[in-house]
């Protein structure tokens, strides 16, 4: 009866290759021998000296995901977490992620100098060998570079953006031009400013001086005289 059941059982079940049962085993095998949170668990406290590590590793070019991946570093949520509860620490993760940005700056320049990977030497038909430009690795050089540059911009665009420049000084010789385009330049320059002015308070709409009421001087004088 067992004998029967052991035949059925692998019948039903057979045992898989030895490769891909290796292959098996590597995909299900976690990243780090680090145990699991189990379900409810409490969050890990905040640790002031854990917090500064991840700093320094920051600042040394590692990125968050890479240094969360250290035995002696809690997991990114964790460190999410104290980003989000601890002011000091956020203050401090901003300042190491500019150091970061400079250390990313020293390896633009590395990987655009390194030039160790441009060749390969390739075997030829008479059996001689001849230098190829390798154009995969060119490519891939230029994709590390800009990455970094796409992430250093974003990241800190006080010091990596682009910056546009805009010339705001221009020449306008005001000589040149007729009372109504002189009008209707500084009407429009007062616009923008979000300045509203009166019509009479510009070229062309003086206000006509209004009549003196009970005459003048000269109706004193002629009303003297008579």
């Amino acid at each position: 009866m067992v004998a029967a059941q052991r035949t059925k059982q692998k019948v039903l079940n057979p045992p898989m290759p030895r490769g891909c049962r290796d292959r098996e085993n590597r995909m299900t095998k976690p990243i780090t021998d680090r145990p699991l949170a189990k379900p409810g668990a409490k969050p890990a406290p905040y640790d002031q000296g854990v917090a500064e590590e991840v700093c320094v590793r920051l600042m040394e070019g590692r990125t968050l995901r890479s240094i969360c991946e250290d035995q002696d570093i809690p997991s990114k949520n964790v460190v999410y977490r104290w980003l989000a509860a601890d002011p000091v620490f956020k203050d401090a993760y901003a300042r190491a992620r500019e150091f970061q940005m400079l250390a990313w700056a020293d390896d633009v320049v590395e990987i655009a100098d390194d030039t160790s990977a441009d060749y390969y030497d390739r075997d030829t038909k008479d059996g001689g060998t001849e230098r190829v430009v390798d154009q995969e690795a060119i490519a891939r050089s230029r994709l590390k570079v800009d990455a970094r540059k796409w992430l250093m911009s974003k990241l800190s665009p006080r010091l990596f953006a682009d910056k546009v420049e805009v010339d705001l000084h221009a020449t306008v010789k005001v000589e040149d031009m007729s009372d109504e385009e002189l009008e209707a330049k500084t009407r429009a320059a007062f616009a923008r400013l979000g300045v509203a002015v009166p019509a009479h308070l510009l070229l062309g709409h003086h206000p006509s001086p209004s009549p003196i009421s009970g005459g003048g001087a000269d109706g004193d004088d002629d009303e003297g005289g008579t």
